[in-house]
């Protein structure tokens, strides 16, 4: 349960996260309902690793073209840590991606650290407020109203597609309980 300000209508929404493995991203990105039932989908790349936001974005490309009407937010994991040059394949910056396709620009967090920059309301907002992360989605098409609505006023659904979860898994098992992980 997330807690929320009034300027999401307040109170205590629930948020459903759903990892998806590189291994299985293919089959997710085909699968026309696993798609419908995705609220928001989170494109997690390593910043410090260099490369990582080049990979995420044709992942983005391929979630976009599959269903245009799908928010989708950029998270660079390990904040912590010295970042990396990351560029797309035009040379744009993380940033300058994000801003040139309307969409927010990347959260920066660190687990290790704790700083989840509030990433779990900015999700929760998204989700009851996709045309922030969907360019030209207007509220009120019939797409809008048949799909997105009923889902948002039932439940947020979070979709995390992480490309480089697995190192992210393997800090938050290290930091858990740093005796049974071995290097």
């Amino acid at each position: 349960s997330v807690n929320v300000d009034q300027a999401f209508g307040g109170g205590s929404k629930t948020l459903i996260m759903h990892t998806v493995p590189e291994s299985r991203a293919s089959a997710f990105v085909s699968s026309k309902s696993y798609l419908e039932s995705c609220d928001v989908a989170v494109l997690v790349y390593d910043g410090s690793i260099e490369g990582t936001f080049a990979d995420t974005v044709r992942l983005y490309d391929v979630l976009s073209s599959a269903r245009s009407t799908l928010p989708i937010i950029f998270v660079c994991s390990k904040a912590d840590l010295p970042q990396a040059t990351q560029v797309c394949e035009d040379g744009s910056t993380p940033e300058a991606f994000c801003e040139s396709h309307g969409i927010p620009e990347p959260q920066r967090i660190s687990m290790k650290e704790g700083e989840t920059a509030s990433i779990y309301e900015m999700l929760v907002g998204v989700g009851l407020n996709p045309q922030v992360a969907v360019p030209g989605l207007v509220i009120g098409s019939s797409f809008y109203d048949s799909y997105a609505i009923p889902t948002l006023k039932a439940i947020g659904i979070v979709s995390a597609i992480g490309l480089v979860g697995y190192g992210s898994k393997k800090l938050y098992d290290r930091l858990k309980n740093p005796k049974s992980v071995q290097n």
